[in-house]
């Protein structure tokens, strides 16, 4: 194999795409928590309930890698938390808003580092924030008007 360079497991999980990874954890937290209200009687005696809870929770932390998520799935070995609270979709849904946070503000810092013109500016800023040195584009067709008005 030269060349060519061995990719981690870690680093072959990062390759696969956020949308594939969340819409994974998403259809197996539903399809665990759905499971868990339907055949309640089943997963409610201890070992078999434990067994599957600590499956479901192992793979969801595979695939999201997320502490505080593993942490949420844990609520699911209460006796009486776990049965009624959705805990595995809660927690994915938890996983996914901080995870699109956190790639939202990465994305900003790199227009910002990139020094974007103002005219494209807007696309990637909220409205009504302004960067020293910017013109706001209602204030300048305003004036452009007006210079417009006196000719």
């Amino acid at each position: 194999m030269q060349g060519r360079e061995k990719i981690s497991r870690l680093d072959s999980r990062m390759m696969i795409p956020f949308r594939l990874r969340a819409a994974a954890a998403l259809g197996i937290s539903v399809v665990a928590d759905v499971l868990d209200y339907v055949a309640a009687p089943l997963f409610a005696t201890p070992l078999i309930g434990d067994v599957t809870d600590a499956f479901v929770s192992m793979v969801l932390y595979s695939i999201t890698k997320s502490k505080k998520a593993a942490v949420i799935n844990a609520l699911e070995f209460i006796p009486v938390i776990g049965d009624f609270i959705p805990v595995y979709t809660l927690s994915t849904l938890i996983w996914i808003y901080e995870e699109t946070t956190k790639r939202r503000q990465a994305a900003a810092a790199a227009v910002r580092e990139k020094k974007v013109p103002a005219q494209h500016i807007d696309a990637t800023r909220p409205a009504g924030s302004k960067v020293k040195g910017e013109t706001d584009l209602k204030a300048l067709a305003s004036r452009r008007y007006a210079r417009w008005k006196r000719i």
